[in-house]
């Protein structure tokens, strides 16, 4: 069974942008803070538009199992409760999301 996860970023406007991730969610944090800590990182992963999953080496991005990237593509949130709205439509489990430079991690419970 799959632990899913959105992964985001805060952008100078505000708004955020995130991709969906399909496995490890409670993991993905962890995996995030270790090996990829800085602005550039958190670009490059959430550029890659959704992911089957994370690890030390790198995202497995579904644009290159063949998924279309008008499916894929990272999704926009105005703001915060917009991205916990997208974070409960797509039922993430966890949301990681980075801003003042670090990742941040939410643990999503029960209905809105």
């Amino acid at each position: 069974m799959s632990t899913r996860s959105r992964i985001a970023r805060l952008l100078d406007d505000g708004s955020y942008r995130s991709i969906y991730c399909h496995f490890d969610g409670d993991r993905v944090g962890q995996i995030l803070r270790q090996y990829f800590s800085s602005e550039n990182d958190a670009r490059a992963i959430i550029n890659l538009g959704d992911i089957s999953g994370i690890d030390k080496d790198g995202a497995k991005a579904y644009k290159d199992m063949g998924d279309p990237w008008s499916r894929v593509r990272p999704k926009h949130s105005a703001d915060l409760t917009a991205l916990l709205n997208l974070a409960y439509d797509t039922d993430a489990e966890f949301l990681h999301y980075w801003q003042e430079g670090q990742w941040h991690t939410l643990q999503m419970s029960g209905p809105r």
